[in-house]
């Protein structure tokens, strides 16, 4: 329901209470007794009863929507904390970058170059370490073979 309409109505309502009390603090009854006085008493507590009840779903509503503003302010501060890191590394990188750029300028080197000299330093430093594993190896079953001797 919309909030305004709801507002009107309990606007309404408030001014014809207002009105009625005035008038039965005068010795006024707007409502004389009659037979339809028990049915106008039980149709006004059905909608008092529905504005209270409209009232109450009207804070539900203002409080959901406090805790969901309350969430978005969160997840955006999220957001931001994660942008401003994502921002530090591109920097960082883009340094990096630069630096690397501007050795290679020095040196004369290209970047076919130096990924060349790259793959042969990880080709040497696999076959350095195969070496020593066979070095280890061999110690051993030297050692197994000497104690076999003995």
């Amino acid at each position: 329901m919309d909030p305004s309409l709801i507002s009107s109505a309990l606007c309404k309502r408030s001014q014809a209470i207002f009105v009625h009390d005035m008038l039965s603090n005068l010795g006024e009854n707007p409502y004389p007794s009659d037979y339809y006085s028990d049915i106008r008493t039980q149709v006004m507590s059905k909608a008092l009863k529905a504005e209270q009840s409209c009232e109450n779903a009207m804070a539900g509503r203002e409080e959901q929507l406090n805790k969901t503003n309350i969430l978005s302010d969160e997840l955006n501060m999220e957001k931001v904390e994660l942008a401003r890191h994502l921002l530090k590394e591109k920097e960082r990188l883009l340094s990096k970058r630069e630096s690397m750029r501007s050795l290679l300028n020095a040196t004369q080197i290209t970047p076919e170059e130096l990924k060349a000299r790259h793959d042969l330093a990880k080709s040497l430093r696999m076959k350095r370490s195969l070496v020593q594993q066979l070095s280890s190896n061999c110690e051993r079953i030297e050692q197994e073979l000497a104690d076999l001797k003995h």
